[in-house]
């Protein structure tokens, strides 16, 4: 069958070209890219698109790519993200998977995308922050020199 390229967005804004066949499920893509990233926990993720008239869907994984996404001309662009919040992440086994949780929320965040309260919005930048510099340990920070790593 007949390779085509297609552009994936990482969620830390990196781009990938992946080689798949046309005719392929949009599981095969999928799996490259959760390789590429030796990605175990998959459930929690997928790939979206936005077509020509500008809506975004998630890349199904039973149908064939190029019933999705025109796979004809250039190579399309297809964004990597979260596609199933967890209540609690640390109910995620990989430090990883909630390496790009956190990326996936400051750019939801940044980006105006989630609409929450005060509260939540001050959880979400602790999970942020704690994923950025590990776990606070008062010994090592006695004061509030810990946010400015």
């Amino acid at each position: 069958g007949k390779l085509v390229g297609v552009r994936v967005q990482m969620l830390d804004d990196s781009v990938t070209l992946f080689q798949v066949q046309a005719k392929a499920n949009g599981r095969i893509l999928f799996e490259q890219v959760c390789k590429q990233l030796n990605l175990l926990e998959t459930d929690y993720f997928g790939l979206e698109y936005t077509d020509n008239k500008g809506a975004t869907y998630w890349l199904d994984r039973d149908k064939c790519m190029s019933q999705q996404i025109g796979l004809t001309g250039s190579e399309p662009v297809l964004r990597f993200c979260v596609k199933f919040y967890i209540p609690d992440p640390s109910q995620l086994e990989e430090e990883y998977t909630r390496y790009l949780f956190s990326l996936q929320v400051r750019r939801d965040l940044a980006q105006g995308h989630l609409q929450c309260n005060d509260n939540t919005a001050a959880l979400m930048a602790s999970y942020i922050v704690q994923a950025q510099c590990g776990d606070y340990a008062h010994e090592d920070y006695p004061d509030h020199t810990y946010l400015s790593r």
